[in-house]
């Protein structure tokens, strides 16, 4: 079966308040530009060239970028969220996601890598490279996360958009390579990979913490919303080592509850525990004002987008809905 996976990240700051080599942001905005790039020299749409240059050449059968629905086949996975609600992929903006690979598939890549198959070892080592900031620092090469460590150089890359997520990781010294593609949702993909190098390396690990937002939402449709809240409470005392209490954990339940189960007041009674919780995150209380909003209640969402940006004068998403209750 082949796995969805498109290769993006959060925004972070726009990209017209940094000026080039000043200092790093992740862009999705900057890979389309980059395939709009590929297309004015090459003459082909990115689908094409990628097809043509890459996934023929590597035997890669699986793999395409996606511009049509009925590329869509059974054989091809459908995304959901942690909940099993469908969180699939739809858009066909290309260059920051839409290709849909196998594990073997981005195997063969990883090997064609190896042996210099699709570029020289010189534009390799250039691409593994960070890039030179003025301002702060930055690990980002051309397309790769770059660490070293004891073992080495590795060269890592997540993905995440809808339900699908995707991770590669390469430790180039010692040829080692851990691929994973899912598509249900928020996968503890950075924790398993170390699990993954540690069992290879004969050292002791730990095994991904589990999701507390999956396991509240089953309190909330069997007993309530007030009894979720009292099974957070007492599970972070005596489970704190079993279960992901963090800020996204929270938020993602909070969502699932305000649209996928269209229960607005405990969405909104898990928002606010999320601020209670994470009182210095601008998104917690951007997701409580949202939450406000679809109920109807535009005083207690100016309030809490007000608050939101107060936190984080960069909080786009708030400046816009706070502009638009304000009009």
């Amino acid at each position: 079966m082949s796995t969805g996976t498109a290769v993006k990240q959060p925004t972070g700051q726009p990209l017209a308040s940094v000026q080039p080599g000043e200092k790093y942001p992740y862009s999705n905005s900057g890979y389309v530009l980059l395939g709009l790039i590929v297309e004015r020299v090459t003459g082909q749409p990115l689908s094409r060239y990628l097809q043509d240059r890459v996934f023929r050449p590597l035997n890669m059968k699986n793999s395409f970028v996606l511009t049509s629905s009925t590329q869509k086949t059974s054989a091809v996975a459908r995304g959901y969220n942690a909940f099993g609600s469908a969180d699939d992929y739809d858009a066909y903006v290309t260059g920051d996601g839409g290709v849909y690979s196998t594990v073997d598939d981005l195997f063969a890549l990883d090997q064609a890598l190896n042996q210099q198959k699709l570029v020289k070892q010189e534009t390799l080592d250039e691409a593994f490279t960070p890039g030179r900031v003025r301002e702060g620092r930055t690990t980002y090469g051309f397309g790769w996360n770059v660490e070293s460590d004891v073992s080495g150089k590795r060269v890592w890359h997540t993905g995440n958009t809808a339900g699908f997520r995707a991770f590669i990781e390469r430790r180039l010294d010692e040829q080692i390579t851990v691929i994973m593609l899912t598509d249900g949702g928020n996968s503890k993909r950075i924790e398993i990979n170390q699990a993954i190098q540690n069992i290879l390396a004969g050292r002791p690990y730990t095994l991904p913490k589990k999701s507390i937002a999956v396991a509240l939402r089953n309190v909330v449709l069997r007993s309530g919303v007030e009894a979720a809240l009292t099974t957070y409470r007492a599970d972070k005392t005596a489970h704190a080592d079993e279960y992901d209490f963090d800020e996204g954990e929270i938020n993602a339940l909070g969502y699932q509850l305000l649209y996928g189960d269209r229960r607005q007041p405990d969405a909104v009674r898990i928002f606010l525990l999320n601020t209670a919780e994470h009182p210095s995150s601008s998104n917690a209380f951007d997701s409580l004002a949202e939450a406000y909003q679809i109920m109807g209640d535009k005083a207690s969402a100016r309030k809490y987008y007000d608050i939101a940006i107060q936190k984080d004068p960069r909080n786009l998403h708030a400046l816009s809905m706070l502009g638009k209750l304000q009009n």
